[in-house]
């Protein structure tokens, strides 16, 4: 039996585990050479030293290919299992299992709409073959996923009246005007606010963190009834069919061709949506993700 306090050295290393596994999968040992981005002797060498130290024939090797033999079969689930437990480990620490190999992040409607997919562009020019992992999810659930280890990064609206900062640590990122958008033939008046006493509003749901913002530093705004729907995408259409008029954050609509059919009227009076960028606490980040955010200032800097 294996003592619990003094764990036997491994015969395979984990680099050798994800040869079997991946030869396993793709069939050959040139399909598992691009998978892994390594060379073929690199894994035909691994191959033969792991079958040398369990003594054991893992696969058949044909002109098609290469099958699993029965034994390799039976180990190639505990090989799989042992790789998503140190996979496990990492995540539970924090840390990404591939930290400067990939970029997984999360985000907001708002900010996903336009400059997330601009950022991200110029970043994948300079890296081509990174590898990126996108959740799209409310704050708290962005928060949830970052506590849990499955993002490196995550970016939303900031709120004052929530302590997260025992967690995470936060870093401002930028600040959003907050536009009004109306139905392309309505007459605006001198002051804009006024048509939400006439038309129905169109608002997210009341769990939005920018919905939030808006009762937080508006909270006198009047309204002859309200539509709420899932996304801003469905805000833009349901305000370009003429079913009212919206507060939404400019950010997610910088132009008049961000949406389509409607009236962008720039609502001064009404204190700006900060965003942030969130790290968990005592982890090392991963310098994609850095390099992301320093490439989101630089789009809300042109």
């Amino acid at each position: 039996m294996v003592s619990e306090t003094s764990f036997p050295q491994p015969r395979c290393d984990v680099a050798t585990l994800r040869a079997f596994v991946a030869i396993a999968r793709q069939g050959s040992v040139l399909a598992a050479s691009k998978t892994l981005q390594r060379t073929q002797p690199s894994l035909t060498a691994r191959l033969q030293t792991l079958e040398r130290d369990w003594n054991t024939r893992l696969f058949l090797r044909s002109g098609r290919g290469m099958t699993l033999t029965p034994e390799g079969a039976a180990l190639l689930p505990l090989a799989e299992a042992a790789l998503r437990s140190m996979i496990a480990v990492d995540e539970a620490a924090g840390v990404s299992p591939t930290a400067t190999e990939s970029l997984r992040f999360g985000a907001g409607d708002s900010l996903g709409r336009e400059l997330v997919p601009r950022a991200l562009q110029r970043l994948l020019r300079k890296h081509p073959s990174l590898p990126v992992h996108v959740v799209e999810g409310p704050r708290a659930k962005l928060r949830e996923r970052l506590l849990q280890g499955h993002l490196d990064l995550a970016l939303a609206v900031g709120n004052s009246h929530t302590s997260i900062e025992q967690d995470l640590e936060v870093e401002s990122l930028l600040q959003s005007e907050v536009v009004l958008l109306v139905p392309p033939k309505q007459k605006v008046p001198r002051q804009p606010l006024r048509l939400l006493q006439s038309l129905r509003t169109i608002a997210l749901h009341p769990q939005s963190a920018f919905r939030r913002h808006l009762e937080t530093v508006k909270p006198d705004l009047a309204s002859s009834g309200v539509i709420e729907v899932g996304n801003l995408s469905l805000v833009a259409r349901f305000v370009a069919a003429g079913l009212g008029a919206a507060l939404v954050p400019g950010i997610a609509f910088p132009t008049a061709s961000s949406a389509p059919r409607t009236q962008r009227i720039p609502i001064p009076g009404i204190a700006p949506v900060p965003y942030q960028a969130w790290y968990r606490k005592h982890v090392p980040r991963n310098p994609m993700a850095e390099s992301f955010v320093r490439q989101l200032l630089r789009e809300t800097a042109e």
